[in-house]
């Protein structure tokens, strides 16, 4: 029989048919098994119910997890009967306030919202066959047919035991970490208790001894000087420099107590200002001609330059001397053989305190909060051998000497500085230095 083209043709088209199923059929029994693979895993649970919750599936991962074997489960619980109770009614209960409708606590509680078609994931406890629990994160999806019938749930879990025990291994951690540092806190607090209540009392000593003290002192001070100026009576050339050595010591000496006690009254909170209206421009030419023949004696120049506009302020004339005596004393000590020191003074707003245009570092103590506005700007700048930046902190700290050869040949207390800050700020104000090491030195004080 001969086959026409047409029957060729169909024959080709069937032949190409067969092969497209074949080929489907291989894909469609990958995807299966690939399904099944999938399903069956070892590493989580797959649990699928009827529409009415009854356990229809139960995968090897539920049966490692839960120690139930499928045919314990299937066709007879749901998985609430597998789930903490007390989660349920826990979880019940925050659904009906969320979704303002009342929901049971069993399966509703844990399908609800998958039911609505509202993707749910949430922390579930798992209850063994051996009664044992465990921590674990469902993902509860709804199975619906082809005309979108809910007929069943899915819940994949996966063990969450290890991410738990990270968790309250952190927890614990972290709690220490604050116990610790609770304890560390409060130890440092009783330190710096005791460290205030003994630096008080330090304070309050030298307050004391230095007052003590000086009674005598004045009296060496007095009866020396009546010596030295021959007032008594004769006396050889070397009676009279002995005595000379026994007042400029005793004169020394006498400095270095009023400057101790000055500040132990300032640390022991003791020391009060007696503010008065002030003539800047009086107060500081004043200043300048008490250092006048120590500077001459150095042939350092002196010069006063003051600003616009500056009157009187409410200062304590005493410690507003003392600074301003500290720093030109300082100045004309450590200024070189023929140098200069200025002194400067000009009114400056709260928003300028610590500003400066010079090129040279800078080292500023800040301004405590308060309301005062305007402040007086006091400086004194000098041609000196300056300060390298790291030692500025240091110089305003109660006997501090950066170098001790220069504390030889400049002979000093290292407490003028500590109390220029001091008294600065019990004015309300504060203190700052620019130096550079050879060139000089600018202090300057706001009040």
């Amino acid at each position: 029989m001969r086959r026409t083209a047409s029957s060729a043709r169909q024959g080709g088209r069937t032949f190409a048919a067969a092969i497209a199923a074949e080929r489907r059929k291989k894909e469609a029994l990958k995807t299966s098994a690939l399904q099944d693979a999938i399903f069956n895993s070892a590493y989580f649970s797959s649990i699928a119910t009827d529409e009415k919750g009854v356990i229809q599936i139960f995968n090897v991962g539920a049966e490692r997890m839960l120690g139930y074997a499928a045919s314990d489960v299937v066709n007879r619980i749901t998985p609430a009967d597998i789930s903490d109770p007390q989660e349920l009614i826990a979880r019940a209960a925050a659904l009906s306030e969320e979704l303002d409708t009342q929901i049971a606590p069993g399966f509703e509680a844990l399908v609800f919202k998958a039911s609505r078609g509202i993707e749910d994931i949430y922390e579930l406890t798992y209850v063994r066959k051996d009664s044992s629990r465990f921590s674990a994160i469902v993902s509860v999806t709804a199975l619906r047919d082809a005309k979108e019938k809910v007929i069943g749930y899915l819940l994949i879990g996966t063990d969450n035991t290890a991410r738990k025990q990270i968790e309250a291994a952190e927890a614990l951690l972290d709690q220490q970490l604050r116990d610790q540092r609770t304890r560390f806190e409060s130890a440092l607090q009783e330190k710096n208790i005791e460290l205030v209540r003994a630096n008080r009392m330090k304070s309050e000593f030298l307050a004391t001894m230095s007052h003590e003290l000086r009674t005598p002192l004045n009296s060496i001070i007095g009866f020396s000087e009546a010596l030295k100026d021959g007032l008594i009576g004769t006396m050889s050339e070397s009676q009279i420099e002995y005595v000379g050595d026994i007042f400029a010591s005793g004169e020394h000496l006498l400095a270095l107590i009023n400057d101790i006690l000055d500040l132990s009254k300032v640390e022991a909170g003791m020391m009060t200002l007696e503010l008065e209206a002030v003539d800047i421009a009086s107060l500081l030419s004043n200043s300048l001609s008490i250092v006048r023949e120590k500077a001459a004696a150095q042939q350092i120049r002196l010069e006063l330059d003051l600003g616009d506009g500056l009157a009187e302020a409410e200062l304590d004339v005493r410690k507003t001397k003392q600074i301003v005596y500290n720093l030109l004393a300082n100045a004309v000590k450590f200024s070189a053989l023929g140098g200069q020191v200025t002194l400067s003074a000009r009114c400056v707003s709260r928003g300028d305190v610590g500003k400066f245009a010079e090129k040279w570092p800078v080292h500023v103590f800040p301004l405590a909060p308060g309301e005062c506005q305007e402040f007086i700007e006091i400086g004194v700048s000098d041609s000196g051998i300056g300060i390298a930046q790291d030692d500025m902190p240091r110089l305003f700290q109660a006997f501090s000497q950066i170098d001790s050869s220069l504390a030889r040949k400049f002979e000093g207390t290292g407490l003028g500085l500590a109390m220029v800050k001091q008294l600065s700020e019990l004015h309300g104000g504060a203190v700052a230095l620019t130096s550079t090491p050879r060139e000089g030195s600018c202090f300057t004080v706001w009040l």
